[in-house]
């Protein structure tokens, strides 16, 4: 699999600001990520790793190659007038062009990247601490909206499933003091998650969230979702291989202290890349999701192993907003 980072984006753009305050995004939750590399000795020899679940029995998956070539300058036009955004694109600068907004008040930013992902923000109004009390949607109603959103400008994949609607908060802080003295929703997001005959497809790709803000206006797009083909099966490593790569640490570790972990579940899973990044095919992982304890305090914990034969890299670690 490439992960080189490509600076190639487009980028429309118009004036961006900051909100000087404490920002609680409503994620899906993510306390602790640990990528664990399928080779190596391990880093921590007090490391104990015990298993609370069977072992999923998997020998063969469909490999997925990306479709290349999806986005070009007349295409990412076309896209931008979808958000009301116009211009004239700039001659590339180091592999970097961008098309400014013309006529635009808002504060507004869309990039694209040249394998279709999208990233739109109004920053007028997206994680802007409300003055008065928002007008915002009941969840259900949010789903309605995002899907009806997406479904009108032809950006709904067919694959695209509901998994989530959370709120993200922006905190008012007592500078002198440091206690929040105000927490406020700012916006909502329906998040959309993605499978491959049934197995999920995980990491910063083949996610699309919709930003939703007062009176259910759209606020944010951000879409992470490669166009695939299948291109036949391959064998994989077994899940029981790659718990003993697991128990070895392969150059993962934990927080200091959390010497014990527990795996409650294991499951086979495609990763895709962040948006800007080459990928030439998703990568198939098995997933250990679980705890790990000091004797105190237990947290969540995740590890990632690559599931391909003979794969020794480590799989990136998930970032994206």
């Amino acid at each position: 699999m490439t992960n080189k980072k490509l600076l190639c984006a487009l980028i429309i753009t118009a004036l961006l600001i900051g909100v000087g305050m404490l920002s609680l995004p409503g994620e899906e939750k993510q306390e602790s990520r640990f990528l664990i590399e399928s080779s190596g000795a391990s880093e921590d020899a007090n490391l104990k790793i015990s298993l609370n679940t069977d072992l999923p029995a998997h020998v063969e998956t469909v490999r997925y190659e990306v479709v290349q070539g999806i986005m070009d300058d007349k295409n990412a036009k076309a896209l931008a007038e979808q958000f009301g955004m116009s211009g004239d694109i700039v001659p590339p600068d180091d592999d970097e062009y961008t098309l400014k907004a013309s006529n635009d008040s808002k504060k507004r930013k869309l990039t694209i990247y040249p394998e279709g992902s999208i990233i739109y923000h109004d920053y007028s109004k997206l994680w802007a601490l409300p003055k008065t009390a928002l007008n915002l949607p009941e969840k259900e109603d949010a789903k309605d909206i995002a899907i009806n959103y997406l479904t009108g400008k032809g950006l709904l994949p067919e694959d695209a499933q509901v998994k989530m609607v959370v709120s993200d908060q922006l905190s008012r802080k007592n500078t002198s003091t440091g206690e929040i003295v105000e927490n406020s929703d700012t916006n909502l997001q329906v998040i959309f998650g993605r499978e491959l005959d049934g197995v999920p497809v995980v990491g910063p790709g083949s996610k699309l969230k919709v930003y939703i803000g007062d009176g259910g206006e759209v606020i944010g797009v951000h879409k992470v979702w490669r166009k695939l083909e299948a291109s036949g099966t391959t064998e994989i490593k077994s899940s029981k291989s790659a718990f003993e790569e697991l128990k070895q640490g392969n150059g993962g570790s934990v927080p200091p202290g959390y010497d014990n972990v527990t795996i409650d579940k294991v499951y086979l899973a495609y990763y895709e890349e962040g948006p800007g990044v080459e990928q030439d095919y998703l990568e198939p992982i098995w997933v250990f999701e679980g705890q790990a304890s000091n004797g105190d305090e237990t947290i969540e914990i995740e590890f990632m192993v690559s599931a391909t034969i003979g794969q020794k890299q480590v799989v990136s670690e998930e970032t994206g907003v």
